[in-house]
């Protein structure tokens, strides 16, 4: 079961970009820098349903179980627990984006119901996310992994700048978002390899 602590957070990182390498691929004139990952599967793609049916959520659900084993393993520490918890709705709401997909372009002035709901998802999601991080960080460093502590507080920080910059208006919102995700997931990495060490010593 240990061992899982770290398999969970490496499949989720894995599926997810496996699925917007490929799901890139087969959109026509796709841009990376410049279109929201959510653009792979808005409605109305041909492959959209899926790429949230076998891609995102299928990353989604990997994140959940690692959040759920890693607060049943967890020092239950109120911070630590928290923390988790926050990196859950993160978690969750990627699997929420997918099955309420955006508009096509994922901009559009008279935005449907399942647009709304995915941009509220994503927004609700990112911010719980970052909290998650900079509790976890805390949390680590209070534990006496100053190290570790101040690269989580480090890959928050630049989290936070990117959560400002993944807006239509950035020219490039779509490498903003990816480096978002990116210090997400190297930091739930770094966390379950520390966790894993933790366990092993008791």
């Amino acid at each position: 079961m240990r061992r899982l602590i770290i398999f969970f957070p490496v499949v989720s990182a894995f599926w997810f970009v496996a699925t917007i390498a490929y799901a890139g691929i087969k959109h026509s004139n796709y841009q990376h820098m410049s279109q929201f990952i959510s653009e792979l599967g808005a409605t109305g793609e041909a492959n959209g349903q899926i790429v949230n049916l076998f891609g995102f959520i299928p990353t989604s659900f990997f994140l959940s179980c690692f959040v759920c084993l890693a607060i049943f393993l967890s020092s239950r520490q109120i911070k630590e627990i928290l923390g988790l918890t926050a990196i859950g709705v993160y978690a969750i709401t990627l699997g929420v984006a997918a099955v309420f997909p955006c508009d096509p372009g994922c901009v559009a002035d008279n935005p449907s119901v399942s647009q709304i709901i995915h941009n509220l998802s994503a927004i609700v999601g990112y911010a719980c996310g970052v909290v998650g991080v900079f509790l976890l960080a805390s949390s680590v460093t209070r534990k006496g992994n100053k190290m570790l502590g101040t690269i989580g507080f480090a890959l928050g920080g630049v989290a936070v700048v990117m959560f400002f910059l993944v807006t239509p208006e950035f020219s490039f919102h779509g490498l903003a978002q990816r480096v978002f995700e990116l210090c997400m997931y190297i930091w739930i990495m770094l966390y379950s390899f520390y966790m894993q060490s933790i366990l092993q010593n008791k």
